[in-house]
């Protein structure tokens, strides 16, 4: 019997990387305070400037600005 084994995975979809996010939100529940999220780059800059969260946690490859061009974008709105 051929066992198959795909060399790499497709990526997730949307719909998947969300919910793993919720699960990930919910396990955490009593550990931390979710005090805003963005669904793009540029949201997220703005969220931070407003809202001066002490830790960000962002998708690698969130749509319009990436995650890379956002944290540049708001190390200069630091809260310390």
């Amino acid at each position: 019997m051929e066992i198959y084994a795909p060399q790499s995975l497709p990526p997730l979809s949307a719909a998947v990387e969300v919910a793993a996010y919720r699960i990930v939100l919910e396990a955490f529940t009593n550990v931390v305070n979710v005090v805003g999220e963005a669904s793009n780059g540029e949201e997220a800059v703005a969220k931070t400037v407003e809202l001066k969260p002490s830790v960000i946690l962002m998708d690698l490859k969130m749509p319009g600005t990436n995650c890379i061009d956002a944290h540049a974008a708001f190390t200069n709105y630091s809260p310390i």
